[in-house]
């Protein structure tokens, strides 16, 4: 069997707008769901779902740095309640309105039919070569893909609750505290458990590929830190947002 051997490399210096810099994340995810899939094997834990549709863009969101959302619209259609709130999610976790040529319904419909991760990297900003390295992409997307093992799990029920419930928080919610709410909200305790997956899977599996700093980092309070590319990553491994 004949493989192909080829390293993609992220340009710099440069910006979020490289047109070389796409295919360089694409590569960076690709690989962190085949590692995130042999993680979840030796934990004996559910994997993400196969054939999932990751769409990669540099339309960067109001939260103004690189973001990421996993509504598996590709696996769970989207039902006609959902559809009132859709936009405000896709303005907020995908694509600013000020940043697409098409008109935003056009693109809404599109994604709700495709679309079941989403990894919105940094585009245009002023720590480009700080914030977008391989391990801030790979630790958005092992969170991004345990909330998809968290999926794979639960089911379409659960995450009709979940995804509708986050949308609703962007959409009708405080400024402050959106897109998750204060925990007084209906289904804060869904919303709870669904960032605490994306929260733990994140942490544990950017630490396994990149490796402890030790109880004894500059940064470390009653836990333990991961030094990632010079910087010290806090690991919240119980990060419930207890309510």
């Amino acid at each position: 069997m004949a493989y192909a051997n080829y390293t993609f490399v992220k340009p710099n210096p440069t910006d979020g707008n490289d047109s070389e810099l796409a295919y360089w994340v694409a590569a960076t995810v690709h690989n962190t769901v085949i590692e995130q899939r042999e993680y979840a094997e030796q934990d004996h834990m559910a994997a993400p779902p196969l054939h999932l549709n990751i769409l990669l863009s540099n339309f960067n969101t109001e939260n103004s740095r690189s973001s990421g959302s996993t509504p598996l619209w590709n696996k769970c259609n989207v039902l006609a309640a959902e559809l009132p709130t859709l936009q405000a999610f896709v303005e907020y976790f995908i694509a600013e309105p000020s940043l697409i040529a098409a008109p935003m319904g056009t693109l809404v419909d599109i994604l709700k039919k495709e679309t079941d991760i989403s990894i919105n990297y940094l585009a245009n900003h002023y720590d480009y070569n700080c914030e977008l390295t391989s391990a801030v992409v790979k630790s958005l997307a092992y969170h991004e893909l345990g909330h998809a093992s968290h999926y794979s799990q639960v089911g379409c029920n659960f995450w009709y609750t979940y995804r509708s419930s986050i949308a609703s928080e962007i959409f009708l919610g405080n400024g402050s505290t959106k897109p998750y709410g204060d925990g007084t909200e209906p289904n804060a305790g869904i919303i709870a458990v669904g960032e605490m997956w994306g929260w733990t899977i994140e942490h544990i599996y950017t630490d396994r590929h990149y490796g402890d700093g030790g109880a004894t980092g500059p940064l470390a309070t009653g836990g333990f830190t991961s030094l990632l590319q010079g910087t010290y990553w806090l690991n919240y491994h119980i990060f419930l947002l207890l309510v």
